[in-house]
Protein backbone atom coordinates (compact mmCIF):
# COMPACT_ATOMS: atom_id res chain seq x y z
CA UNK A 1 0.00 0.00 0.00
CA UNK A 2 2.71 1.94 0.65
CA UNK A 3 4.05 1.92 -2.59
CA UNK A 4 0.61 2.91 -4.54
CA UNK A 5 0.45 5.95 -2.28
CA UNK A 6 4.00 6.80 -3.23
CA UNK A 7 2.86 6.17 -6.94
CA UNK A 8 0.02 8.43 -6.58
CA UNK A 9 2.27 11.01 -5.27
CA UNK A 10 4.90 11.13 -8.01
CA UNK A 11 2.55 9.93 -10.80
CA UNK A 12 0.52 13.40 -9.45
CA UNK A 13 3.64 15.17 -9.32
CA UNK A 14 5.27 13.99 -12.86
CA UNK A 15 1.66 14.59 -14.35
CA UNK A 16 1.79 18.00 -13.07
CA UNK A 17 5.17 18.83 -14.74
CA UNK A 18 5.14 16.66 -18.27
CA UNK A 19 0.84 18.41 -18.63
CA UNK A 20 1.86 21.67 -18.30
CA UNK A 21 4.88 21.17 -20.56
CA UNK A 22 3.32 19.23 -23.08
CA UNK A 23 0.19 21.95 -23.29
CA UNK A 24 2.92 24.77 -23.43
CA UNK A 25 5.29 22.32 -26.04
CA UNK A 26 1.28 21.94 -28.29
CA UNK A 27 0.55 25.59 -28.11
CA UNK A 28 4.08 26.47 -29.18
CA UNK A 29 3.88 24.32 -32.24
CA UNK A 30 0.13 26.41 -32.97
CA UNK A 31 1.79 29.78 -32.72
CA UNK A 32 4.59 28.49 -35.06
CA UNK A 33 2.18 27.51 -37.77
CA UNK A 34 0.54 30.78 -37.58
CA UNK A 35 4.05 32.58 -37.29
CA UNK A 36 5.74 30.84 -40.08
CA UNK A 37 5.13 29.68 -43.57
CA UNK A 38 3.69 26.35 -44.53
CA UNK A 39 6.72 25.65 -45.93
CA UNK A 40 8.87 27.18 -42.96
CA UNK A 41 6.96 25.24 -40.43
CA UNK A 42 7.84 21.70 -42.41
CA UNK A 43 11.43 22.77 -42.01
CA UNK A 44 10.87 23.29 -38.50
CA UNK A 45 9.47 19.72 -37.98
CA UNK A 46 11.98 17.96 -40.57
CA UNK A 47 15.26 19.51 -38.32
CA UNK A 48 13.44 18.83 -35.42
CA UNK A 49 13.17 15.16 -36.58
CA UNK A 50 16.83 14.92 -37.41
CA UNK A 51 17.69 16.13 -34.02
CA UNK A 52 15.59 13.59 -32.62
CA UNK A 53 17.44 10.87 -34.42
CA UNK A 54 21.10 12.70 -34.03
CA UNK A 55 20.49 12.89 -30.45
CA UNK A 56 19.62 8.81 -30.05
CA UNK A 57 23.25 9.04 -31.49
CA UNK A 58 25.10 11.24 -29.31
CA UNK A 59 23.28 9.54 -26.22
CA UNK A 60 24.43 6.16 -27.43
CA UNK A 61 21.33 4.96 -26.59
CA UNK A 62 22.16 5.52 -22.39
CA UNK A 63 19.07 7.50 -21.06
CA UNK A 64 17.35 3.96 -20.21
CA UNK A 65 20.12 2.71 -19.38
CA UNK A 66 21.50 5.25 -16.90
CA UNK A 67 17.82 5.31 -15.34
CA UNK A 68 18.28 1.26 -14.50
CA UNK A 69 22.12 1.76 -13.47
CA UNK A 70 21.15 5.17 -11.02
CA UNK A 71 17.92 3.36 -9.89
CA UNK A 72 19.63 -0.15 -9.18
CA UNK A 73 22.86 1.24 -7.52
CA UNK A 74 20.41 3.63 -4.90
CA UNK A 75 17.84 0.92 -4.34
CA UNK A 76 21.18 -1.22 -3.26
CA UNK A 77 23.30 1.84 -1.37
CA UNK A 78 26.25 1.28 -3.72
CA UNK A 79 28.13 5.23 -4.38
CA UNK A 80 26.94 6.36 -8.07
CA UNK A 81 30.34 8.34 -8.79
CA UNK A 82 31.48 5.48 -10.81
CA UNK A 83 28.58 5.49 -13.06
CA UNK A 84 28.89 9.30 -13.81
CA UNK A 85 31.89 9.56 -14.70
CA UNK A 86 31.65 6.37 -17.28
CA UNK A 87 28.36 8.34 -18.66
CA UNK A 88 30.01 11.72 -18.67
CA UNK A 89 32.82 9.81 -20.62
CA UNK A 90 30.91 8.10 -23.22
CA UNK A 91 28.45 10.73 -23.62
CA UNK A 92 31.10 13.04 -24.42
CA UNK A 93 32.85 10.87 -27.29
CA UNK A 94 29.69 10.23 -29.10
CA UNK A 95 28.35 13.75 -29.37
CA UNK A 96 31.45 14.52 -30.47
CA UNK A 97 31.64 12.00 -33.24
CA UNK A 98 28.26 12.25 -34.17
CA UNK A 99 28.89 16.15 -34.26
CA UNK A 100 31.73 15.24 -36.64
CA UNK A 101 30.01 12.90 -38.73
CA UNK A 102 26.89 15.40 -39.05
CA UNK A 103 29.00 18.31 -40.22
CA UNK A 104 31.06 15.78 -43.40
CA UNK A 105 27.73 14.41 -44.45
CA UNK A 106 25.11 18.15 -43.85
CA UNK A 107 25.45 18.86 -47.65
CA UNK A 108 24.18 14.89 -48.97
CA UNK A 109 21.65 14.75 -45.74
CA UNK A 110 20.09 17.97 -46.73
CA UNK A 111 20.91 18.09 -50.47
CA UNK A 112 20.39 14.42 -51.96
CA UNK A 113 18.29 13.05 -49.22
CA UNK A 114 15.72 15.55 -48.41
CA UNK A 115 16.11 18.08 -51.22
CA UNK A 116 16.19 21.13 -49.36
CA UNK A 117 19.49 22.49 -49.76
CA UNK A 118 18.43 25.86 -47.86
CA UNK A 119 18.24 24.21 -44.71
CA UNK A 120 22.31 23.42 -45.24
CA UNK A 121 22.80 26.93 -43.28
CA UNK A 122 21.12 25.62 -39.93
CA UNK A 123 23.67 23.07 -39.33
CA UNK A 124 25.29 24.30 -36.23
CA UNK A 125 22.32 25.01 -34.85
CA UNK A 126 21.18 21.49 -35.52
CA UNK A 127 24.57 20.25 -33.87
CA UNK A 128 23.99 22.58 -30.86
CA UNK A 129 19.96 21.80 -30.69
CA UNK A 130 21.32 17.66 -30.41
CA UNK A 131 23.76 18.02 -27.65
CA UNK A 132 22.09 20.01 -25.48
CA UNK A 133 18.61 17.88 -26.14
CA UNK A 134 21.18 14.82 -25.38
CA UNK A 135 22.36 15.85 -22.19
CA UNK A 136 19.05 16.89 -20.99
CA UNK A 137 17.65 13.83 -21.10
CA UNK A 138 20.73 12.07 -19.32
CA UNK A 139 20.29 14.55 -16.56
CA UNK A 140 16.39 14.15 -16.78
CA UNK A 141 16.63 10.24 -16.34
CA UNK A 142 19.62 10.70 -13.49
CA UNK A 143 17.04 12.67 -11.48
CA UNK A 144 14.49 10.20 -12.21
CA UNK A 145 16.27 7.15 -10.86
CA UNK A 146 16.82 9.14 -8.06
CA UNK A 147 12.96 9.50 -7.34
CA UNK A 148 13.07 13.21 -8.24
CA UNK A 149 9.70 12.86 -10.79
CA UNK A 150 8.76 16.87 -10.89
CA UNK A 151 12.07 17.96 -11.37
CA UNK A 152 12.59 15.13 -14.21
CA UNK A 153 9.65 16.14 -16.07
CA UNK A 154 10.38 19.92 -15.78
CA UNK A 155 14.29 19.66 -17.01
CA UNK A 156 13.26 16.77 -19.83
CA UNK A 157 10.58 19.42 -21.61
CA UNK A 158 8.73 21.42 -19.55
CA UNK A 159 11.15 24.10 -18.69
CA UNK A 160 12.55 24.71 -22.09
CA UNK A 161 8.93 24.59 -23.38
CA UNK A 162 7.15 27.18 -21.40
CA UNK A 163 10.16 29.33 -22.34
CA UNK A 164 9.91 28.78 -25.65
CA UNK A 165 6.13 29.60 -25.48
CA UNK A 166 7.09 32.86 -23.39
CA UNK A 167 8.88 33.97 -26.03
CA UNK A 168 6.89 32.84 -29.07
CA UNK A 169 3.65 35.16 -27.40
CA UNK A 170 6.11 38.15 -27.21
CA UNK A 171 7.29 36.72 -31.03
CA UNK A 172 4.05 37.54 -32.58
CA UNK A 173 3.13 40.61 -31.17
CA UNK A 174 6.46 42.48 -32.26
CA UNK A 175 7.54 40.52 -35.09
CA UNK A 176 6.20 41.76 -38.64
CA UNK A 177 7.70 38.37 -40.66
CA UNK A 178 8.41 34.56 -40.09
CA UNK A 179 11.78 34.22 -39.45
CA UNK A 180 13.07 30.55 -38.77
CA UNK A 181 16.49 31.35 -37.77
CA UNK A 182 15.36 33.75 -34.79
CA UNK A 183 12.92 30.21 -33.97
CA UNK A 184 16.30 28.15 -33.69
CA UNK A 185 17.79 30.67 -31.44
CA UNK A 186 15.25 30.74 -28.90
CA UNK A 187 14.69 26.72 -28.83
CA UNK A 188 18.69 26.90 -28.15
CA UNK A 189 19.17 29.55 -25.79
CA UNK A 190 16.00 27.77 -23.90
CA UNK A 191 17.78 24.14 -23.34
CA UNK A 192 20.74 25.81 -21.98
CA UNK A 193 18.89 27.55 -19.33
CA UNK A 194 16.78 24.11 -18.41
CA UNK A 195 20.69 22.63 -18.19
CA UNK A 196 21.38 25.15 -16.08
CA UNK A 197 19.00 24.42 -13.72
CA UNK A 198 19.57 20.49 -13.94
CA UNK A 199 22.38 20.85 -12.87
CA UNK A 200 22.04 23.01 -9.79
CA UNK A 201 19.02 20.14 -8.59
CA UNK A 202 21.44 18.04 -9.05
CA UNK A 203 24.62 19.55 -7.09
CA UNK A 204 21.99 19.90 -4.64
CA UNK A 205 21.04 16.00 -4.32
CA UNK A 206 24.77 15.10 -4.10
CA UNK A 207 25.83 16.83 -1.36
CA UNK A 208 22.48 15.85 0.51
CA UNK A 209 23.61 11.94 -0.36
CA UNK A 210 27.21 12.45 0.00
CA UNK A 211 27.17 8.61 0.95
CA UNK A 212 26.02 7.74 -2.90
CA UNK A 213 29.26 9.30 -4.26
CA UNK A 214 31.54 7.75 -2.93
CA UNK A 215 34.82 7.82 -4.66
CA UNK A 216 35.90 4.08 -6.87
CA UNK A 217 39.03 2.34 -8.06
CA UNK A 218 40.09 2.92 -11.68
CA UNK A 219 39.72 -0.50 -11.82
CA UNK A 220 35.92 -0.30 -10.97
CA UNK A 221 35.34 2.80 -13.62
CA UNK A 222 36.70 0.73 -16.13
CA UNK A 223 34.55 -1.84 -15.82
CA UNK A 224 31.86 0.71 -15.39
CA UNK A 225 32.41 1.93 -18.51
CA UNK A 226 32.17 -2.07 -19.76
CA UNK A 227 29.03 -2.35 -18.68
CA UNK A 228 27.49 0.25 -19.69
CA UNK A 229 28.46 0.02 -23.26
CA UNK A 230 27.29 -3.10 -23.16
CA UNK A 231 23.96 -2.36 -21.72
CA UNK A 232 23.80 0.62 -23.93
CA UNK A 233 24.65 -0.60 -27.05
CA UNK A 234 21.47 -2.79 -27.43
CA UNK A 235 19.58 0.00 -26.34
CA UNK A 236 21.22 2.51 -29.12
CA UNK A 237 19.89 -0.22 -31.65
CA UNK A 238 16.58 -0.52 -30.21
CA UNK A 239 15.58 3.58 -30.00
CA UNK A 240 17.34 3.86 -33.73
CA UNK A 241 14.65 1.42 -34.59
CA UNK A 242 11.94 2.93 -32.30
CA UNK A 243 12.72 6.06 -34.47
CA UNK A 244 12.30 4.24 -37.72
CA UNK A 245 9.20 2.95 -36.63
CA UNK A 246 7.88 6.07 -35.16
CA UNK A 247 9.38 8.96 -36.41
CA UNK A 248 10.85 8.41 -39.76
CA UNK A 249 7.63 8.66 -41.57
CA UNK A 250 8.81 12.46 -41.63
CA UNK A 251 11.92 11.82 -43.41
CA UNK A 252 10.05 10.22 -46.28
CA UNK A 253 7.24 12.05 -46.58
CA UNK A 254 9.86 15.02 -46.78
CA UNK A 255 12.16 13.00 -49.46
CA UNK A 256 8.93 12.38 -51.22
CA UNK A 257 6.27 14.63 -51.38
CA UNK A 258 8.09 18.14 -50.01
CA UNK A 259 8.37 19.75 -46.61
CA UNK A 260 4.73 21.72 -47.05
CA UNK A 261 3.35 17.99 -46.80
CA UNK A 262 5.97 17.26 -44.14
CA UNK A 263 4.07 20.08 -42.68
CA UNK A 264 0.68 18.66 -42.95
CA UNK A 265 1.52 15.34 -41.54
CA UNK A 266 4.00 16.78 -38.99
CA UNK A 267 0.88 18.14 -37.76
CA UNK A 268 -1.29 15.27 -37.54
CA UNK A 269 1.94 13.52 -35.99
CA UNK A 270 1.65 15.96 -33.05
CA UNK A 271 -1.56 15.75 -31.85
CA UNK A 272 -2.02 11.37 -32.31
CA UNK A 273 1.50 11.74 -29.92
CA UNK A 274 -0.75 13.58 -27.32
CA UNK A 275 -3.01 10.78 -26.95
CA UNK A 276 -0.09 8.52 -25.29
CA UNK A 277 -0.17 11.41 -22.37
CA UNK A 278 -1.39 9.11 -20.10
CA UNK A 279 0.96 6.23 -20.76
CA UNK A 280 3.77 8.17 -20.58
CA UNK A 281 3.29 9.83 -17.33
CA UNK A 282 3.02 6.13 -15.75
CA UNK A 283 6.69 5.12 -17.94
CA UNK A 284 8.18 8.05 -16.33
CA UNK A 285 7.32 7.10 -12.54
CA UNK A 286 7.18 3.02 -12.88
CA UNK A 287 10.99 1.89 -13.65
CA UNK A 288 12.63 2.53 -10.01
CA UNK A 289 9.47 1.00 -8.64
CA UNK A 290 10.39 -2.05 -11.72
CA UNK A 291 14.05 -1.88 -10.03
CA UNK A 292 12.80 -2.27 -6.54
CA UNK A 293 10.55 -5.36 -6.96
CA UNK A 294 13.53 -7.08 -9.12
CA UNK A 295 15.31 -6.79 -6.71
CA UNK A 296 12.76 -8.04 -4.08
CA UNK A 297 11.67 -10.69 -6.51
CA UNK A 298 8.62 -9.87 -6.13
CA UNK A 299 7.66 -10.84 -9.65
CA UNK A 300 3.52 -11.18 -8.68
CA UNK A 301 3.28 -7.99 -6.81
CA UNK A 302 4.86 -5.99 -9.71
CA UNK A 303 2.32 -7.33 -12.56
CA UNK A 304 -0.53 -6.32 -10.34
CA UNK A 305 0.97 -3.09 -10.17
CA UNK A 306 1.66 -2.45 -13.97
CA UNK A 307 -1.70 -4.18 -14.69
CA UNK A 308 -3.78 -1.90 -12.54
CA UNK A 309 -1.42 1.17 -13.37
CA UNK A 310 -1.99 0.47 -17.00
CA UNK A 311 -5.69 -0.03 -17.01
CA UNK A 312 -6.09 3.18 -15.10
CA UNK A 313 -3.68 5.66 -17.09
CA UNK A 314 -5.68 3.68 -20.55
CA UNK A 315 -9.14 5.30 -19.81
CA UNK A 316 -8.13 8.80 -20.10
CA UNK A 317 -6.24 8.09 -23.58
CA UNK A 318 -9.10 5.79 -24.73
CA UNK A 319 -11.36 8.65 -24.18
CA UNK A 320 -9.30 10.85 -26.03
CA UNK A 321 -8.60 8.74 -29.01
CA UNK A 322 -12.30 8.25 -29.52
CA UNK A 323 -12.97 12.12 -29.34
CA UNK A 324 -10.19 12.85 -31.67
CA UNK A 325 -11.29 9.75 -33.76
CA UNK A 326 -14.78 11.73 -34.33
CA UNK A 327 -13.89 14.73 -34.82
CA UNK A 328 -10.38 15.27 -36.58
CA UNK A 329 -10.83 17.50 -39.09
CA UNK A 330 -12.00 20.33 -36.28
CA UNK A 331 -8.95 19.55 -33.55
CA UNK A 332 -6.71 20.54 -36.67
CA UNK A 333 -8.44 23.52 -37.36
CA UNK A 334 -8.10 24.52 -33.96
CA UNK A 335 -5.07 23.95 -33.22
CA UNK A 336 -3.60 24.97 -36.70
CA UNK A 337 -5.49 26.87 -38.85
CA UNK A 338 -7.44 25.82 -41.41
CA UNK A 339 -5.18 25.09 -43.29
CA UNK A 340 -3.96 21.91 -41.69
CA UNK A 341 -7.44 20.44 -41.38
CA UNK A 342 -7.57 18.77 -44.44
CA UNK A 343 -4.61 15.99 -43.35
CA UNK A 344 -7.50 14.49 -40.98
CA UNK A 345 -7.95 11.18 -42.76
CA UNK A 346 -3.53 10.94 -41.49
CA UNK A 347 -4.43 11.68 -37.78
CA UNK A 348 -7.28 8.75 -37.64
CA UNK A 349 -4.95 6.59 -39.11
CA UNK A 350 -2.21 7.16 -36.87
CA UNK A 351 -4.90 7.36 -33.96
CA UNK A 352 -5.12 3.29 -34.66
CA UNK A 353 -1.45 2.79 -34.08
CA UNK A 354 -1.83 5.08 -30.36
CA UNK A 355 -4.47 2.65 -29.25
CA UNK A 356 -2.60 -0.29 -29.24
CA UNK A 357 0.36 1.57 -27.91
CA UNK A 358 -2.09 2.03 -24.93
CA UNK A 359 -3.02 -0.62 -24.76
CA UNK A 360 -0.71 -2.91 -24.33
CA UNK A 361 1.46 -0.72 -21.49
CA UNK A 362 4.16 -0.70 -20.42
CA UNK A 363 5.96 -3.86 -21.17
CA UNK A 364 9.44 -2.26 -23.11
CA UNK A 365 10.23 -0.54 -19.74
CA UNK A 366 9.94 -3.82 -18.06
CA UNK A 367 12.19 -5.25 -20.53
CA UNK A 368 14.28 -2.73 -19.94
CA UNK A 369 14.73 -2.91 -16.35
CA UNK A 370 14.95 -6.49 -15.95
CA UNK A 371 18.01 -6.47 -18.38
CA UNK A 372 16.78 -8.18 -21.92
CA UNK A 373 17.47 -4.97 -24.59
CA UNK A 374 19.10 -7.47 -27.05
CA UNK A 375 15.65 -9.37 -27.11
CA UNK A 376 13.95 -5.94 -27.18
CA UNK A 377 16.13 -4.90 -30.06
CA UNK A 378 15.71 -7.66 -32.49
CA UNK A 379 11.38 -7.35 -32.50
CA UNK A 380 12.20 -3.21 -32.10
CA UNK A 381 13.62 -4.37 -36.02
CA UNK A 382 10.61 -6.35 -36.81
CA UNK A 383 8.14 -4.15 -36.10
CA UNK A 384 10.59 -0.88 -37.86
CA UNK A 385 11.53 -2.66 -41.26
CA UNK A 386 8.06 -3.76 -42.02
CA UNK A 387 7.10 -0.02 -41.31
CA UNK A 388 9.68 1.74 -43.35
CA UNK A 389 9.35 -0.78 -46.11
CA UNK A 390 5.97 -0.23 -46.85
CA UNK A 391 6.54 3.45 -46.27
CA UNK A 392 8.99 3.78 -48.91
CA UNK A 393 6.75 1.31 -51.34
CA UNK A 394 3.83 3.46 -51.04
CA UNK A 395 5.84 6.52 -51.72
CA UNK A 396 7.69 4.86 -54.53
CA UNK A 397 4.61 4.55 -56.18
CA UNK A 398 3.29 7.67 -55.33
CA UNK A 399 0.06 6.19 -53.45
CA UNK A 400 0.03 9.30 -51.04
CA UNK A 401 0.65 10.47 -47.34
CA UNK A 402 -2.40 8.17 -46.37
CA UNK A 403 -0.52 5.33 -47.40
CA UNK A 404 2.98 6.22 -45.35
CA UNK A 405 0.46 7.16 -41.99
CA UNK A 406 -0.80 3.26 -42.39
CA UNK A 407 2.31 1.41 -43.12
CA UNK A 408 3.95 3.34 -39.75
CA UNK A 409 0.51 2.36 -37.99
CA UNK A 410 1.13 -1.43 -38.98
CA UNK A 411 4.63 -1.38 -37.58
CA UNK A 412 3.91 0.15 -34.41
CA UNK A 413 1.06 -2.15 -33.76
CA UNK A 414 3.20 -4.90 -34.84
CA UNK A 415 5.94 -3.94 -32.57
CA UNK A 416 3.70 -3.48 -29.48
CA UNK A 417 2.42 -6.61 -29.96
CA UNK A 418 5.78 -8.58 -29.88
CA UNK A 419 7.24 -6.69 -27.43
CA UNK A 420 4.11 -7.99 -25.13
CA UNK A 421 4.60 -11.27 -25.99
CA UNK A 422 7.82 -11.05 -24.94
CA UNK A 423 7.78 -9.51 -21.94
CA UNK A 424 5.33 -12.13 -20.96
CA UNK A 425 7.74 -14.74 -22.24
CA UNK A 426 10.78 -13.57 -20.53
CA UNK A 427 10.10 -12.10 -17.64
CA UNK A 428 6.49 -14.02 -16.92
CA UNK A 429 5.27 -10.50 -16.05
CA UNK A 430 1.52 -9.25 -18.34
CA UNK A 431 1.57 -5.43 -18.89
CA UNK A 432 -1.47 -5.45 -20.67
CA UNK A 433 -4.94 -3.41 -19.51
CA UNK A 434 -7.66 -5.02 -17.89
CA UNK A 435 -11.18 -2.91 -18.38
CA UNK A 436 -12.66 -5.59 -16.05
CA UNK A 437 -11.21 -5.09 -13.29
CA UNK A 438 -10.96 -1.17 -13.44
CA UNK A 439 -12.98 -0.65 -10.29
CA UNK A 440 -11.16 -3.29 -8.21
CA UNK A 441 -7.95 -1.36 -9.36
CA UNK A 442 -8.82 1.78 -8.46
CA UNK A 443 -10.11 0.77 -5.05
CA UNK A 444 -6.64 -0.45 -5.04
CA UNK A 445 -5.22 2.63 -5.18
Amino acid sequence: MFVRKELIKAGASLLTGRLTGLIANFIFIALLARYLSVENLGHYFLLANLVIVLGILARFGMEKAVLKLYADAINSSIPTLNITKAVTLILSLSALITSLLFYLFKASIFNTIFGVPELVQYFFYVILWFVLTALQLILAEVLRARKCFFKASIIKGTLSNILNLIAALILLSVASSSNLDLVLNIVICNLLLSLVVATIWLNNWTRRKSDMSGSVSEVEWRQQVRALLLFSTPLLLNQLTLFITSQSDIWIVTAFYGTESTALYGASVKIALLTGLALAIANGVLPPYISEYRIKGDTRGLERLLKAVSTIVAIPALIFIILLMIFPSWALSLIYGEPYSKSYPILQILLLGQLINVLVGSCGFVLVMFGYSKALMIYSLIGGGLAVSLALTFAYFDMGLNYIAWSFTIGVGLQQILMLYLCKKLTNISTSINIFKTLKYVREF
